[in-house]
């Protein structure tokens, strides 16, 4: 495997010339490395995707996020200028007030009121995918939790039929791992068939008004009217609803898995949520803080300042959560877990307008998910003869996590 860390310290900057989310070998030491960007180049330049910045500093990452009016999240992708043929996403790439009108429309339903009504389905779903795993006292935690149980929660929300799972989740690793030229050729062919699957819902469900009855989320965005004007139009429908879908699939499922990972492998902080559940909460954020997942982009708007670099009008800013939430001026002893971290000011889901609409169902289905494992197989560590994997890219994820139980 390439070896990627740069061969010493005066060489980051030129390191960082080749950096992308994507580059092989960067799982296998990944935040010795951002902390190599922090300390000696943190508002670096890469040539790769196009050419663009990145910024490793938790208070870089939070200024841009927290400040669309310089940094503007339309058109904000790698390589520079790269859209799908349907547009933006709605409503991550887009700003305000355009992004404004599309977060009122999905704010009511993801609010942390509607989403408490999902607990008590999202833990029946938990306690069936986990019960079996007790009897057999082993499981692919992926396979058997980890990707079955967000999904599920997404599907209700949204309204689409499980029997789909198996098709849509070979879209999504598609489309989410598309770092290169044959695999972004693909990509876009699986983008085209996403749209015309919800083109097809949308056409189905307008004729007399919606088939649901507003029941489900796809319901709410077809009989919503933007801006308080025209009905949902196809177009807005298709690419919210793809959206959704992209972010539905992958982020819970990644992150649970890293959680389960780092608690599998220290069994007395895995032990501390088992003997006192209360912490479970806070546990969240701070798993959430040490395993940040999202590698995200903005798009300058007029020239400004940061870290010393000048920063162009039209210039992507790749923004590095994950070293973000390492970054020793905001967290002390960043790299230990400690679940009685205050105040932990992470950016897990992001800051800003644009923080995730999801936060509230996310945070719940991981607090219910850790509840219930602590309950139902307490004893659960890695097993290390599968040995785990992980990948980097816009989102990070797990690719193998087997569990084993400790006997009673």
């Amino acid at each position: 495997m390439t070896d990627v860390r740069p061969p010493a310290t005066g060489a980051v900057a030129e390191w960082a010339r080749g950096f992308q989310p994507f580059l092989p070998g960067l799982q296998d030491d990944l935040y010795q490395r951002f902390a190599d960007l922090r300390g000696h180049c943190p508002v670096a330049r890469s040539d790769a995707l196009g050419g663009f910045w990145v910024l490793s500093r938790y208070d870089d990452v939070r200024f841009v996020l927290q400040h669309h009016e310089l940094f503007s999240s339309e058109t904000n992708v790698l390589p520079s200028g790269r859209m799908t043929e349907f547009g933006p996403d709605i409503p991550t790439q887009l700003d305000p007030p355009e992004h404004t009108k599309y977060r009122r429309i999905l704010n009511p339903a993801l609010s942390p009121s509607a989403v408490a009504g999902l607990e008590a389905s999202i833990r029946r779903t938990a306690r069936r995918l986990l019960e079996p795993i007790a009897q057999r006292r082993a499981c692919d935690f992926l396979a058997e939790v980890a990707v079955p149980l967000p999904t599920e929660v997404f599907c209700d929300l949204m309204g689409l039929p499980k029997a789909e799972l198996p098709r849509f989740l070979e879209w999504k690793d598609t489309i989410l791992r598309a770092d290169r030229r044959e695999q972004a050729a693909k990509a876009e062919a699986v983008l085209q068939e996403l749209v015309a699957y919800f083109t097809d819902i949308f056409r189905q469900r307008t004729p007399g008004g919606p088939s649901g009855g507003g029941h489900d989320l796809m319901d709410v965005m077809i009989s919503a009217r933007p801006g308080g004007g025209e009905p949902t139009s196809e177009d807005e429908f298709v690419r919210m609803a793809s959206f959704l879908w992209v972010a539905g699939l992958d982020t819970v499922t990644a992150q649970l898995a890293f959680a389960v990972l780092y608690l599998g492998r220290n069994p007395e902080q895995r032990d501390l949520l088992t003997a006192d559940p209360a912490r479970i909460p806070a546990a969240v954020e701070e798993l959430v803080r040490y395993d940040t997942l999202v590698n995200d982009c903005r798009r300058v708007r007029r020239d400004v300042e940061i870290g010393g670099q000048l920063l162009r009008a039209g210039d992507v800013v790749l923004l590095l959560y994950s070293s973000a939430g390492r970054d020793p001026e905001q967290f002390p002893d960043p790299d230990a877990v400690d679940f009685d971290r205050l105040p932990n000011r992470h950016l897990g889901f992001g800051a800003g307008v644009h923080r995730c609409a999801g936060s509230h169902l996310a945070r719940l289905q991981l607090r219910v998910a850790l509840e219930e494992m602590h309950r139902v197989i307490p004893t659960y560590r890695v097993d290390e003869s599968i040995p785990p994997r992980t990948h980097v890219g816009w989102i990070r994820g797990v690719d193998v996590l087997h569990l084993t139980l400790d006997p009673a």
